[in-house]
């Protein structure tokens, strides 16, 4: 996919990162579907403990949405699936997920998140072997994000196999995070320390990710500095 930015920002797996772009979130199917109605986001009238929230998105897992199996209805009748379809599907499956746990992101990540994925999916942009996003991958962001509770939205980009991956940038430091649909999370530091750059990178388990960014002080990453 080509960089669509002037601005380069390190992947973990090949695909570039992008910065928000404005681009509107209104999709038609390209099998001739109208236009998708996202689901409504859960009743709850607070936040909730953060316990409730997780089940909530767990539940998404094995609660196929409404709107989904419209869309899947539609496409199985074709003998085989366009690329454009495919991507509309990928597009669609994510915004959904969103709009059900909105009431549980501030605006501007709901925001983000919408321009982002239609961005990472541009069928001019897409190439042979590319792997839209996966949503189990896409899901370990979500859960993640709000249980550290991280006031910074990162930028986003694919890996080669359509896993999610992030990136938070403070001064010269930098945190690139890939998550994997099996609770694990590849990642890479790189930090100026003493008018030196600093690196380290690893494979770990999401539970002990923030522990094992502890000696890094990934604060500085995740909220703003008048905090």
């Amino acid at each position: 996919m080509a960089n669509k930015s002037t601005q380069n920002i390190d992947v973990v797996s090949g695909r570039i990162m992008m910065p928000l772009f404005p681009q509107g979130i209104g999709a038609t199917h390209p099998s001739g579907c109208s236009s998708l109605m996202l689901s409504k986001p859960f009743t709850s009238e607070n936040d909730g403990p953060i316990e409730e929230i997780m089940r909530n998105i767990r539940n998404l897992e094995s609660e196929p949405s409404p709107s989904c199996a419209v869309v899947s209805r539609a496409i199985s009748s074709q003998k085989e699936r366009t690329i454009e379809e495919t991507l509309f599907d990928a597009r669609s499956n994510v915004k959904i997920l969103i709009s059900q746990i909105s009431m549980h992101l501030k605006p501007e990540w709901r925001e983000k998140l919408f321009r982002q994925i239609d961005i990472l999916h541009e069928i001019d942009e897409w190439e042979s072997g590319d792997k839209p996003i996966n949503l189990l991958s896409f899901k370990l962001f979500i859960r993640w994000a709000l249980q550290c509770k991280a006031e910074r939205c990162p930028n986003f980009g694919l890996s080669n196999e359509g896993n999610l991956i992030t990136s938070w940038q403070a001064d010269k430091d930098r945190l690139i995070i890939e998550f994997l649909p099996n609770d694990r999370v590849k990642w890479i530091v790189s930090m100026r320390i003493q008018d030196e750059t600093e690196r380290s990178a690893g494979l770990a388990d999401i539970n002990r990710l923030i522990t094992i960014l502890g000696p890094y002080k990934p604060e500085h990453w995740f909220f703003p500095k008048d905090r």
